[in-house]
């Protein structure tokens, strides 16, 4: 399997909510993002196949990570989400592009890289973000909880320094 590095910058799931949308409408404004180079992830693949995609970029250009103040924002980077093909689930798809995240973090100087799971949620669609136990096994660690947004999302953090 390899994993590409996909062009940079902010989604703006700021101007339309992603969950208000289809996923063929998702998938078609994610594509002209990535043909935009306004969008930096991760993309899986095996052959010529894509596998698994990893919504990966500076903390400062994500417009949905939990609202908190970080004085050193601008060396902190966020993985927001994960898609993974079906018939890939379960075999290390998401780990694989976690690392490369963690690592492509690293390489661009970040300093930390975040995640946020939302609380207790069950079934793939919803644990989008990618299950806790996922980021707990590859040295990502708690760093608090914000409970504002409702479903008690849980911030992860790995220092990269």
């Amino acid at each position: 399997m390899g994993i590409l590095l996909l062009p940079a910058a902010a989604l703006p799931h700021n101007r339309k909510n992603w969950r208000e949308t289809t996923a063929e409408e998702n998938r078609e404004a994610v594509i002209g993002l990535i043909r935009d180079g306004t969008l930096q992830g991760y993309l899986a693949h095996l052959g010529d196949k894509p596998v698994g995609w990893c919504n990966a970029d500076p903390r400062v250009r994500m417009t949905t990570t939990p609202d908190y103040e970080e004085s050193d924002a601008v060396v902190i980077s966020s993985i927001m989400c994960f898609v993974v093909a079906k018939e890939q689930r379960r075999k290390g798809v998401s780990r694989r592009l976690l690392e490369a995240a963690c690592a492509g973090f690293a390489a661009q100087g970040m300093t930390a890289a975040e995640a946020y799971v939302p609380n207790g949620v069950r079934g793939d669609a919803k644990n989008h973000a990618g299950p806790l136990s996922m980021y707990l096994s590859a040295g990502i660690e708690r760093c608090r909880e914000c409970c504002d947004d409702g479903d008690g999302t849980i911030v992860l953090r790995k220092n990269l320094a």
